[in-house]
């Protein structure tokens, strides 16, 4: 079994359907399986349309629990690159969904050449990443049990 089926197995079995969730629902599930579920958004923002999809498909609300995960995980690259692209957008898109957004407020530009370094840096780290979270599930196994005991 492979590190990304390993951590996917164990998270699937408390998570069904992550996509589904929003942070308040997230809000309500143990802190661990909380990290998972928003590192999983993230990471599927971000391979789906660079860190600008974040933003445009109103994932940010996951960016601070998936921080979390990362540097509970021992991800500490992951986290960085994180930081430092949410730090280079205007806080109106981090703090209002998006419906909120002004109307001639320009959507945050992520297209430059340091976000494209950072990117691909991220995906470099993809692998490792999938084996720290396969780690850690190992190392934490009962945070991955399902609720009903079964």
């Amino acid at each position: 079994m492979s590190a990304y089926e390993e951590w996917n197995e164990a998270l699937s079995r408390v998570a069904q359907r992550c996509d589904a969730f929003d942070a308040k629902a997230l809000s309500q599930r143990p802190l661990p399986v909380q990290w998972f579920v928003a590192m999983r958004v993230i990471e599927a923002q971000v391979f789906n349309g660079g860190f600008c999809a974040i933003y445009y498909n109103n994932c940010y609300e996951f960016v601070p629990i998936a921080l979390a995960g990362y540097k509970a995980i021992g991800a500490h690259h992951h986290a960085l690159l994180l930081a430092r692209v949410m730090e280079s957008v205007p806080r109106i898109f981090s703090e209002k969904p998006q419906d909120q957004w002004p109307d001639d407020y320009p959507m945050p530009d992520l297209s430059s050449d340091e976000h494209d370094e950072i990117e691909t840096a991220w995906y470099s780290l993809e692998r490792a990443l999938d084996e720290l979270k396969a780690r850690y599930v190992r190392e934490h196994p009962e945070q991955f049990e399902r609720p009903d005991g079964a």
